[in-house]
């Protein structure tokens, strides 16, 4: 026994190995180099982390709370990012019944980098946290597996049933509190739980696997009432109010225009799922034909010889599931930023890992030739976006050091331990060679984020270190708009002048 333990160990930490180099190999530049997104210049100055329980996380506001309380830091985020992901993995495999293998490698790097992961991982305060939250729906997933295995096949209550679904509903709870949108990744990964055991397993009947549907709808419904039970309670005890995420939601345009609504919803899913370049900034052709190959490995697996209709409905689950990290986008006004659909890796990886996995000639092989060909151009975008924020966070820096320079010129007596009020007018964009990508924050500079935030360009100079630079009040800045229309912009002189005891910049118009 001793010694099934420890082969079992030792295969465990191997696996973790590897799937560790895999991750480094697509993570590379994010974990050697520092750098900064918009957001981090105001997550590093944050006194309490509260805000995240306005934002329905109430596990991110513990994770930052108790575990990184500074959460804007070089290397550690992305790394732990990769080691809970890892672990996810693994225990997604497990709950699936895959042994691992070649397939189960290939496919890793379109769970763990797709490219939309790029987008949310941009902010160091969101990464860890997301990484639990994959955890944490891997982990309902697994159980919900092994709920629905325990399930007794002719009706009845079962305990072993009951405690398996309870854990599931748990670790659901969970992935909701890290991030609203992982209640559609939990629904995707749930799916591809009941479509793995219906592929394995052939006493599995169609009336079974829509039992088992209706089991996971069950689920994820009665953690989405812990859920808001748990949060209900955290903004309760903190008096916090909702914030910023209800925004988001817009029912009533979809009930005004329901068509325009639908139809912008289906160009994102297109756009997304067949690499346009609106949403990655270059087109990654090969994401489409993974999709195809989920279908035809469904279609066409003997796996499912001599049982049609449950054939027909892993086919209808896959639609589902290609559909539902798009769930929320009509009651959007069908705009959500790219970085909240967590549940589009897992359905790639789902259909790379049918396709790969089908005991079939041909399709492995096709297959096995297009995710090589996804997964060059998932190393190429990512490549592409840290890019462009090596370059505008160059800039930024040559920027705000000479801004200051610029300040101790024109300000008399200049001190730099006497704190100095500042107010900034317009925005000066980065203007760069690599694309820009809505929704996303990649190439985009702290001068201009938010047409010319002023809280945001004097937190960010605070970084650098020019902590003598204070914000105006709103009010004050709102009454300078005439002496602001009559400046030059930025370099000019005269760009940056001092007004009753107040420092003025004119960025743009």
């Amino acid at each position: 026994m001793l010694s099934d333990d420890l082969r079992a160990q030792s295969g465990f930490l191997r696996a973790l190995g590897i799937l560790l180099l895999v991750f480094a190999a697509f993570y590379a530049v994010k974990l050697a180099t520092p750098s900064l997104a918009i957001d981090d210049e105001l997550a590093v100055f944050r006194d309490t982390p509260d805000y995240w329980v306005g934002q329905g996380r109430w596990v991110t506001y513990l994770i930052e709370r108790f575990a990184l309380p500074q959460p804007v830091l070089p290397f550690l985020p992305t790394a732990l990012f990769g080691l809970l992901l890892s672990i996810a993995y693994l225990i997604l495999l497990r709950g699936a019944g895959i042994a691992g293998g070649v397939e189960a490698y290939l496919a890793f790097p379109l769970f763990c980098a797709f490219p939309t992961w790029f987008f949310l991982v941009e902010f160091q305060a969101n990464t860890p946290p997301a990484a639990v939250g994959v955890l944490a729906a891997a982990a309902s997933a697994h159980w919900f597996a092994r709920a629905i295995d325990a399930r007794p096949r002719g009706g009845g209550f079962s305990w072993r049933t009951l405690a398996r679904a309870c854990a599931a509903i748990a670790f659901a709870a969970v992935a909701m509190g890290v991030y609203q949108a992982n209640t559609l990744l939990l629904v995707v990964l749930g799916l591809a739980m009941i479509a793995f055991r219906a592929l394995s397993d052939r006493e599995r009947s169609a009336a079974t696997v829509f039992v088992e549907i209706v089991l996971l709808a069950l689920t994820v419904g009665l953690a989405l009432l812990v859920y808001a039970g748990v949060l209900a309670l955290f903004r309760a005890v903190m008096h916090v109010a909702p914030e910023y995420i209800d925004s988001f939601m817009r029912p009533d345009l979809l009930l005004a225009n329901p068509h325009e609504v639908l139809r912008r919803t289906f160009v994102t899913l297109w756009r997304v799922y067949t690499g346009a370049h609106q949403v990655y900034g270059a087109y990654a052709f090969a994401y489409g034909p993974i999709l195809l190959l989920g279908f035809a490995a469904l279609a066409v697996t003997p796996q499912l010889r001599g049982r049609p209709g449950v054939r027909a409905l892993l086919v209808a689950m896959l639609a589902g599931m290609v559909l539902v990290p798009f769930a929320i986008h009509p009651i959007s006004n069908a705009w959500l930023p790219f970085r909240a659909l967590v549940g589009v890796p897992a359905v790639m990886w789902f259909c790379a890992l049918v396709a790969l996995t089908v005991p079939l000639r041909w399709l492995p092989r096709v297959t096995l030739v297009v995710v090589g060909l996804a997964l060059l151009q998932t190393l190429y975008v990512g490549n592409l976006l840290r890019g462009a924020n090596a370059l505008v966070r160059q800039h930024d820096a040559l920027v705000g050091a000479a801004l200051y320079a610029r300040i101790a010129e024109v300000a008399p007596d200049f001190d730099r331990h006497r704190p100095y009020r500042m107010a900034f007018h317009g925005a000066w964009p980065f203007t760069s060679p690599y694309r820009y990508i809505d929704t996303a924050t990649a190439g985009a500079s702290f001068f201009e984020w938010d047409k010319g935030n002023s809280g945001r360009i004097v937190a960010y100079m605070n970084l650098l270190g020019f902590s003598n630079l204070v914000v105006a009040p709103p009010e004050e800045r709102e009454a300078l708009a005439k002496a602001f229309s009559s400046m030059p912009i930025w370099p000019a002189r005269g760009s940056v002048v001092v007004k009753d005891d107040l420092i003025l910049v004119r960025l743009g118009p």
